[in-house]
């Protein structure tokens, strides 16, 4: 190419970049954009400038408070939503993890599998009676049934009066 093309797309060039930056300011407002980089420059001057500093022997020294521009991010749905707080829930209910013989494998509120013999006694919870796939607990003076495989296989073991008590409590 000659001198004068290689002139003629340079300055083409020039303009298109000038062209783009205007519609680059015009699209988030030259003021606005301004303020922010100057708001943002003078934080991350004042972090490094803290960063360089030696660390000061007063512990009773409170932080500086983050500028304002840093509170709104974080406050902004910028980084993904604030997750909810989730309530506090009740313990577990203890669970029927097996039966072998004369004992019981039971999942306890804390989490831990214990294996109770029949009129054992663990954190509170009494193993009273085993069936087949079913055993009957003694917990806070009440009596529960727990079961496997959805108690599928054998008939309950409370007596007909507590169930009818066991379905009042529920």
């Amino acid at each position: 190419m000659s001198e004068r093309w290689i002139s003629a797309v340079k300055l083409l060039a020039l303009l298109l970049l000038c062209l783009v930056l205007w519609q680059t300011s015009n699209l988030f407002g030259t003021e606005q954009v301004g303020e922010r980089l100057g708001e943002d420059i003078s934080a991350l001057q004042l972090l490094i400038t803290k960063a360089q500093s030696p660390a000061k022997e007063d512990s009773d020294a409170q932080p500086e408070p983050l500028p304002q521009s840093v509170l709104d991010l974080a406050d902004s749905a910028a980084f993904g939503k604030k997750p909810k707080p989730k309530p506090p829930s009740a313990p577990p209910d203890p669970t029927l993890i097996g039966i072998a013989g004369a004992s019981a494998f039971i999942k306890m509120p804390s989490g831990t599998v214990v294996p109770l013999e029949l009129d054992g006694e663990t954190d509170g919870i009494r193993l009273v009676k085993i069936g087949l796939n079913r055993v009957l607990i003694e917990q806070d003076g009440k009596t529960h049934e727990l079961t496997i495989f959805s108690g599928l296989g054998s008939d309950s073991l409370l007596d007909d009066s507590s169930t009818e008590a066991e379905e009042k409590n529920q």
